[in-house]
């Protein structure tokens, strides 16, 4: 947990703006993103050489009314510090970015061909009444999900004691396909708790699912390396 404190203490409340489509970072969370776009790619190579912070943000579709110079993002996004970032192949690099804090999006201005922004930091609850007993019913729910479609699969990974329930719960929100709206509200509740009461609800529903038909939206391989 302190390497997020440390982290976040050289933030000086601003950033270039990585908006994506399809993904949500969550907090404490570490995610790839696969970037063509050469304005990105300049941004990033600049942002390596300084102090690799990047906000995130989720691009909005058919809604016109939150344009930010053009382009349609939520205000609500994270900050993110960029862990590694390399060339893949056909010109495509490979960003690793890992989540540090909720967001909310002042300000943008483009001095550059990307958006710089001015961000708060927005403090969730993450105080959790019976951690122990939440974190083993989530771990069991998961593995029945999971069993559906694996047979054989290291559930025990998420019994690391390191792992907190917190970043267990938002571990589970990235790397799911829920739908990229879904996922953004999910972020931008303001208490863990009930992120985790939606969750199992999420998880319970697609267990009835896969059950009847057998069907099981696929956990990236993240949660498997």
């Amino acid at each position: 947990m302190n390497k997020f404190k440390e982290l976040i203490k050289s933030y000086e409340g601003s950033s270039p703006l990585f908006f994506y489509e399809e993904c949500v970072l969550f907090p404490k969370v570490e995610n790839n993103f696969i970037i063509t776009d050469q304005n990105y790619i300049d941004m990033i190579k600049s942002v390596l050489v300084n102090n690799r912070f990047i906000t995130v943000s989720l691009k909005k579709k058919d809604n016109k009314r939150l344009r930010v110079h053009g382009s349609q993002i939520y205000d609500i996004g994270t900050l993110g510090y960029i862990v590694d970032f390399k060339e893949i192949n056909n010109g495509k690099y490979l960003l690793f970015v890992l989540g540090l804090n909720k967001v909310q999006i002042n300000e943008t201005e483009k001095t550059q061909p990307y958006r710089i922004v001015a961000t708060s930091p927005l403090f969730e609850n993450t105080d959790i009444i019976g951690e122990k007993n939440k974190k083993e019913h989530l771990i069991k729910r998961l593995e029945t999900l999971i069993k559906i479609i694996i047979e054989e699969f290291p559930i025990q990974i998420f019994n690391d004691q390191k792992v907190s329930l917190e970043i267990l719960i938002n571990m589970i929100c990235s790397y799911m396909l829920i739908p990229s709206k879904e996922k953004q509200k999910l972020l931008e509740l303001q208490d863990i708790n009930l992120r985790y009461e939606i969750l199992i609800q999420f998880i319970d529903g697609e267990i009835s699912n896969s059950k009847q038909s057998k069907v099981l939206s696929p956990i990236l391989p993240t949660l498997m390396d």
